[in-house]
């Protein structure tokens, strides 16, 4: 059985590395285009999916910033805020920069 994942993305390269690691064929097919790359691009991943990219990870290197609330506001003139993302003053999500998550896992591949 080889296992076929459609697409160059970050989704693509985390489950094709777990996937490796249980000794299983993968191919990743993407059609090859330059894309301008946006390098001020940041994710904000949940604190119990960010400890578990580490774990899955040890050899990779990216950086994170721990942040206790996240709030998200309607653009616009009359700013309102949308949702708010607290608990208890704990971390709950980590911000990553995306291209350096991104390449950290592309070389691993």
């Amino acid at each position: 059985m080889k296992i076929c994942l459609v697409g160059k993305n970050l989704t693509n390269y985390v489950l094709a590395n777990v996937l490796a690691k249980k000794k299983l064929p993968i191919d990743i097919v993407y059609n090859f285009e330059l894309k301008k790359n946006d390098s001020s691009r940041t994710l904000a991943i949940s604190n119990n999916n960010y400890k578990y990219l580490k774990k899955i990870s040890k050899k990779l290197n990216f950086s994170s910033w721990p942040t206790k609330k996240i709030k998200i506001y309607v653009e616009g003139k009359n700013s309102k805020e949308l949702l708010k993302f607290t608990n208890n003053n704990q971390e709950v999500f980590n911000l990553i920069k995306y291209n350096e998550i991104f390449k950290s896992f592309s070389k691993n591949m």
